[in-house]
């Protein structure tokens, strides 16, 4: 693939970055972005494989770029999507393969690109300015690399605790209606994080030199005291919120003897309050499956237990195509079947 960013590399002292644009090359090893030509483009222009390093080097060079607009450059995803999973879409939900690493897009708040590296001391992050992006009305980009390849739910959930932090550190996040209980106080500054940005189909502008070109800047927040985000870890450690007033613990450290019907009782009460709840389908039905881990149902009571339960939901058809990947997040995560 020639021209454009497609054609660069991580540079002489970065391992070399690797470009394909076949749709085969799923079971080779992991990829690490998928790059589209245009916001409207249904089909991948190719994909980004690499290691971390590498991938940051890529982006790196992107940076170097002068464009005359944010329209001529080209845009990359951290879902890699095979246009070829779903007969209906080609870059929907349910085109995603899986994805790497965590992006966050800023605009027009008052945190400053160079606090959030101090929100996040034990990570590894990149940070750059986007086209827009002035000293006096900041808009940038922050990416967490990972360590592992995650489902849309729990990319969707550690975005969730990204922006929790935010908002422990006095940072406010407008989620549209679907934020923490006791959030966005009114004491909190405007954090300028686009949440509209926070779904795994999301596409961000690769890296260039602001249109002020003073105002550009590229930071790699990395060393040994920062390391790549790894979702087992935090996947184990987090609360999982159901709705505002209720919480259980995510993944239980070991399966439980026998199932506790309690607690699969109140997650399937809680399900199914989940009609009363727009927009938060998707994520409550993954936080039942957690639920039901938790309970100590093994792998086959809980997918059998999630095809009964989808019905409850706002889109039942949209809770079916999800189980698939839900299962795929409880094996990856929480461990053998019990």
């Amino acid at each position: 693939m020639g021209g454009g960013p497609g054609a660069v590399n991580g540079g002489t002292s970065r391992a070399e970055i690797s470009i394909e644009s076949s749709y085969t090359i799923f079971g080779t090893g992991p990829l690490t972005a998928t790059l589209f030509s245009s916001t409207s483009s249904s089909i991948p222009l190719g994909y980004v494989s690499g290691e971390i390093e590498a991938f940051i080097g890529f982006l790196h060079k992107c940076h170097e770029r002068q464009t005359n607009s944010k329209s001529e450059n080209y845009l990359f995803s951290p879902a890699i999507f095979d246009p070829n999973r779903s007969a209906e879409t080609n870059r929907g939900k349910a085109n995603i393969a899986y994805l790497r690493h965590i992006v966050l897009d800023f605009e027009n708040g008052e945190l400053r690109p160079d606090e959030l590296p101090n929100l996040f001391p034990g990570l590894w992050l990149a940070v750059f300015n986007s086209f827009n992006h002035t000293s006096d009305k900041p808009r940038f980009r922050a990416l967490f690399p990972t360590s592992e390849i995650m489902t849309p739910e729990v990319y969707a959930l550690i975005q969730g605790c990204l922006a929790d932090k935010l908002e422990d550190a006095g940072y406010a996040i407008d989620r549209g209606g679907k934020g923490r209980k006791g959030a966005g106080l009114s004491n909190s500054r405007p954090s300028g994080l686009d949440w509209s940005k926070s779904l795994p189909m999301s596409l961000f502008y690769l890296p260039c030199q602001a249109q002020t070109s003073r105002d550009s800047f590229f930071q790699d927040y990395c060393g040994d005291d920062r390391q790549p985000l790894q979702p087992s870890i935090w996947l184990r450690n987090v609360t999982v919120p159901l709705q505002p007033e209720f919480e259980v613990l995510g993944q239980p450290e070991a399966p439980r003897a026998g199932v506790d019907e309690l607690l699969v009782q109140s997650a399937k009460d809680i399900w199914r309050g989940s009609k009363g709840q727009p927009g938060l389908g998707d994520e409550m039905f993954f936080n039942l499956a957690m639920s039901l881990r938790r309970a100590g149902m093994d792998f086959y009571q809980i997918e059998s237990t999630l095809r009964s339960e989808a019905e409850f939901g706002r889109t039942p058809k949209e809770r079916l195509s999800q189980i698939p990947s839900i299962m795929s997040s409880l094996r990856r995560y929480c461990g053998s079947v019990p």
